[in-house]
């Protein structure tokens, strides 16, 4: 099972598959995007609340810094203000 796999369940927040994959490679908690996003920065951008518990359940760095200095909690803001606008 690959990050990019695992990745790609989180931004869906299909929770069922991610809890799945965490229990079968609990590694893939702490892989990395090429511009050094993890799980967090990935459900936080998506707005993918059940999985963003999840991911702060099992202790994934919440404030792990992207490429861009950016951490999780700056991406989610972004995302509750895009949303208040529309």
């Amino acid at each position: 099972m690959s990050v990019p796999q695992f990745l790609q369940h989180v931004r869906e927040d299909d929770l069922a598959a991610v809890k799945h994959m965490v229990a079968c490679t609990p590694a893939v908690l702490h892989g990395r995007m090429p511009e050094q996003r993890n799980a967090l920065h990935v459900a936080a951008e998506a707005g993918c609340l059940q999985v963003l518990r999840f991911l702060l359940q099992q202790r994934v760095d919440f404030a792990a810094s992207d490429a861009a200095g950016e951490v999780p909690l700056m991406l989610a803001a972004r995302k509750v203000r895009a949303l208040s606008l529309i």
